[in-house]
């Protein structure tokens, strides 16, 4: 592929985008190469049905990739998001060494339910204790009661950390059976593991432990007592509200943030009550995180104003808050279309992606601006969306793109057209032809 330079990639990304047999067979042909930066070009573009579809495929060459061109081939792999993708990907988090493991374990962290078999058998079998405590670690952050056994077993574990990681699994679902490990983690020098074993223990009920933490949040640095507030939300369990509420963390710009997006419930009065005073908060973060919780119970004005704002702000990352929310309602057309043209290519296409999804004449002009960015990404959000906006409109827009000076704009023009209507290839007067 390296002689036909990007463009002869980005083809190779846009192929499996095209809903016919001819497109399916190269896809296959380029996935059982020996190629793997033609490998990963096309397991850039594969959606989550054709991961699935291509998944040994894609397993044979995530074994034999090389670092440069594992992670999307990996990526890929995770997109299935069934237990066989997941057995694939710690199979490789446990024999490659970092970064790649890290890779591995990263995307297993993103498939929810379907990696829990897989990461349970690491923690019960994996082959250094680094590998067991990352697992644990990763099955920790999805939560999933049915990891429950893994981590009683892992109690048991020859290594104190793999132990520790296990008590601290059990504790965020309820258990307590790792108490002596997490008393030791509490009177760890680590700072992290002190942290994560303070919560965890206050979770559980341990109020004699509850002092250590209210002695980070009132008198530990700002940077400490933030990640005591962003541990304590990320947690999440019901019995630290009291915590919240009673030293009135909820009330505190810096933390405003990570309490409204994990803890705060708007179907509670006394957590619909913190979150419209955080509308008011100097924290732009804060009040967006508040508006979209209040949103989703009532249609108020005030959060409805915060979204506003907040997607013509001069802050990206406040856009990328919004702009999610602003995909749900017509009300925010007007600021969504100014984002087509942000300066961001992700906030680009989510909002494309959003325009596509509401419609409205509006979107057109941008996201016909949007095609002739040079953006791959960019471009195939625009061509997606005007397709989706006004067919026929959509396809004028992309017939037009087949006559542009920009070779990557007359690729995608003419993929999206393939793509929302085969029909028209009898249209263009030079069909796609896959790279040679």
């Amino acid at each position: 592929m390296a002689e036909g330079g990007p463009l002869a990639g980005d083809a190779l990304t846009l192929i499996p985008l095209i809903p016919d047999a001819q497109a399916e067979r190269l896809v296959l042909d380029v996935l059982n190469g020996s190629d793997a930066t033609a490998v990963a070009a096309v397991a850039r573009g594969l959606s989550a049905s054709q991961c699935a579809r291509y998944l040994p495929q894609l397993s044979r060459a995530a074994a034999g990739a090389p670092a440069q061109a594992a992670p999307p081939i990996w990526d890929a792999v995770g997109r299935a998001r069934n237990t066989e993708a997941a057995s694939v990907l710690a199979g490789l988090a446990g024999t490659k060494a970092q970064p790649l493991a890290g890779i591995a374990f990263g995307i297993l962290g993103t498939m929810g339910a379907p990696a829990v078999p897989a990461l349970s058998t690491m923690l019960d079998h994996g082959a250094s204790a680094d590998n067991r405590e990352t697992a644990a670690y990763v099955l920790l952050d999805l939560d999933r009661p049915e990891a429950a056994n893994a981590f009683r077993a892992a109690l048991h574990d020859s290594a104190r950390k793999v132990r520790f990681a296990a008590a601290l699994g059990l504790a965020r679902l309820g258990f307590g059976e790792g108490m002596d490990e997490l008393e030791d983690g509490a009177r760890s020098g680590d700072q992290t593991a002190r942290l994560y074993a303070l919560v965890a223990l206050v979770s559980l009920g341990a109020a004699r432990y509850r002092q250590e933490l209210e002695s980070i949040l009132n008198r530990g640095t700002p940077a400490a007592a933030l990640r005591c507030v962003t541990t304590i939300a990320w947690w999440g369990t019901p019995s630290l509200r009291p915590l919240v509420f009673d030293l009135g963390l909820q009330k505190r710009p810096e933390f405003q943030q990570a309490i409204a997006e994990r803890m705060l419930d708007p179907a509670r009065a006394e957590d619909l009550r913190a979150l419209k005073e955080n509308l008011k908060s100097p924290n732009a973060a804060a009040r967006v995180a508040a508006a979209t919780k209040i949103l989703t119970v009532s249609q108020d004005s005030q959060a409805a104003s915060v979204i506003t704002s907040a997607l013509i702000a001069n802050d990206e990352a406040v856009k990328r808050l919004a702009v999610t929310w602003a995909a749900q309602s017509h009300r925010f057309d007007q600021a969504l279309a100014g984002l087509i043209a942000s300066t961001d290519p992700d906030i680009r296409v989510q909002a494309l992606d959003a325009a596509g999804r509401l419609g409205g004449r509006r979107f057109v002009g941008p996201a016909k601006d949007a095609l002739a960015s040079g953006i791959l990404p960019v471009s195939m959000a625009a061509a997606r969306a005007l397709a989706s906006i006004d067919p026929d409109a959509g396809r004028r827009s992309l017939r037009e793109g087949l006559t542009s000076a920009s070779p990557q704009i007359r690729l995608v023009s003419a993929v999206a057209l393939l793509s929302i209507a085969p029909t028209e290839r009898r249209m263009m007067a030079t069909p796609v032809k896959a790279p040679g």
